[in-house]
């Protein structure tokens, strides 16, 4: 039997349908594929660190709601009075994290924002699955609030988190300047 892989691996991977017009729509759902570059995990300056998690916690905050439906209700009872794109979390988002604290302690640690508009609408959570609690740290219009469990693994894995992300982003600027020759 002769066997077509690349076709497979295609029609598994291509979610795009076709509109009947001749073109190809865009599909309904995101798909689950980040890209793991190493660059937003290591050692916390406070303690701790980050890696990145084992399934189901991989990919982006949208599936974290799918892998874990305790955290799931956790969320809709947190955001049921938030906009849409906090209710979703399916705004552009970067790798899911497992942070690890100095006790051992784990909990997963994720971004998000709003579609467009991430520089006024944004947010970091952080679950940890063996305990249920969860937290979010929401900005919108420059004012940040919190909701759900504040504690010290949760609020660590966020402050750990936005740390390596600041540093990856001043790496990147830095590069584009030495590109430009600046």
């Amino acid at each position: 039997m002769r066997r077509f892989p690349t076709i497979i691996v295609l029609t598994l991977f291509m979610t795009a349908t076709h509109a009947g017009t001749g073109g190809w729509t865009e599909p309904a759902e995101p798909v689950n594929v980040v890209v793991e570059t190493g660059q937003d995990v290591g050692a916390c300056e406070a303690g701790g660190s980050l890696s990145y998690p084992p399934p189901p916690y991989k990919g982006s905050a949208y599936f974290l709601l799918k892998a874990d439906p305790k955290l799931a209700a956790r969320h809709r009872e947190l955001t049921r009075s938030q906009l849409p794109w906090l209710q979703r979390l399916d705004g552009p988002s970067g790798t899911n994290r497992l942070f690890t604290g100095t006790t051992g302690e784990t909990a997963i640690v994720f971004w998000s924002c709003k579609p467009h508009d991430c520089g006024d609408h944004a947010t970091y959570g952080a679950y940890a699955p063996r305990s249920g609690r969860y937290t979010l740290r929401v900005l919108q219009h420059g004012q940040t609030t919190t909701l759900g469990d504040a504690t010290p693994l949760l609020d660590a894995a966020i402050a750990c988190a936005r740390a390596q992300d600041e540093q990856s982003r001043e790496r990147s600027s830095q590069a584009l300047k030495r590109a430009k020759g600046q």
